[in-house]
């Protein structure tokens, strides 16, 4: 059985008279006489063409039209900003003489009446819940709910620390911050880290490097992001020693320092094995020593302050390295 429906309006009733599949013409036309005097309003009906094709002889004398109400084709879309700037809401519908009214939180929106809603210089008060009301004559519909969410820029409370571990061992950086934040990046040197081999957490909070080995060794840090500000961490080095290494930050090796154009390592029972030199921004500079000499040329280099990591047979040094000229 297959069913047409008509809504037949009058100031106080609404009623709904079903024609039967298979019923003559003159059944139908009967049934809907009963509202001769009245508008008859066609909601939705199954069989479109038979019903076009008896539309004359059906509703001779009746005024019939079709149901327009609105139907939302797109919704808005939640959003996190920052205070001080602006967001757009939008919604799009299909529809006769289409109105819109915005609501925050169930409340309307005094001038909001467009299907773009444009708020600017956000406030943490204009946080809420977003929902915009389309309606016409024969119809309303709300769309989706768009959540806004006013946030701070957040701030790094915790930076990464430097670590000197021997091999095998497991490296471990992590990175805290207040809130709001969209994504992490670890990198090593210059380059952005991915999860692999002996990495995992690259781009979470926490960096783990497992089974680290020579190879491991450099300078890690963070970069994070958030919808309001993308700040770095700062850097953190990774030192890899044998169970007989000893580390000694204090041990100063080069000679002189204050610095010119070449230094050189003043340790006659050490046997350089790597060394490793950081300007302070943390970017990892190479030098090619004289393992005949154990001189470094340094004259390229810039004036400033330097960190200089050396491994010998017996220890790693760490050490501070001003250029003046």
């Amino acid at each position: 059985m297959k069913l047409f429906l008509f809504l037949i309006f009058t100031t106080c009733t609404l009623t709904l008279l079903p024609v039967l599949n298979g019923g003559s013409p003159m059944q139908r036309r009967n049934a809907i006489s009963q509202g001769r005097s009245k508008e008859i309003i066609c909601l939705y009906f199954l069989e479109g063409k038979q019903l076009n094709a008896h539309k004359s002889r059906l509703y001779s004398g009746l005024q019939i039209r079709f149901l327009d109400a609105p139907v939302i084709t797109l919704h808005p879309e939640s959003a996190i900003r920052c205070e001080g700037t602006s967001v757009q809401l939008r919604v799009t519908a299909t529809g006769q003489n289409i109105q819109y009214q915005w609501q925050k939180n169930g409340a309307d929106l005094p001038g909001a009446t467009q299907n773009l809603l444009t708020l600017i210089n956000l406030k943490f008060s204009q946080s809420g819940e977003y929902v915009c009301k389309v309606f016409n004559a024969d119809g309303t519909v709300y769309s989706n709910p768009a959540t806004l969410e006013v946030v701070n820029p957040f701030v790094i409370t915790a930076q990464p620390q430097t670590l000197t571990l021997q091999y095998g061992q497991t490296a471990q950086f992590s990175v805290e911050t207040s809130e709001n934040v969209e994504s992490y990046q670890w990198y090593k040197g210059v380059t952005p880290m991915s999860d692999g081999g002996n990495i995992s957490g690259a781009q979470n909070q926490t960096l783990t490097v497992s089974s680290v080995s020579q190879v491991d060794q450099g300078k890690y840090f963070c970069k994070i992001i958030g919808p309001c500000n993308q700040e770095f961490s700062d850097d953190a080095f990774l030192s890899i020693i044998s169970a007989t290494d000893e580390l000694n930050r204090e041990l100063n090796t080069w000679f002189p320092n204050p610095a010119n154009n070449k230094i050189t390592f003043d340790n006659p029972t050490a046997k350089i094995l790597s060394v490793s030199i950081y300007d302070i921004q943390g970017n990892e500079i190479y030098l090619k020593h004289d393992p005949h000499r154990n001189l470094l040329d340094i004259s390229g280099l810039k004036p400033g302050f330097y960190t200089l990591f050396t491994t010998t047979d017996h220890y790693l040094s760490a050490q501070k390295l001003l250029i003046i000229r």
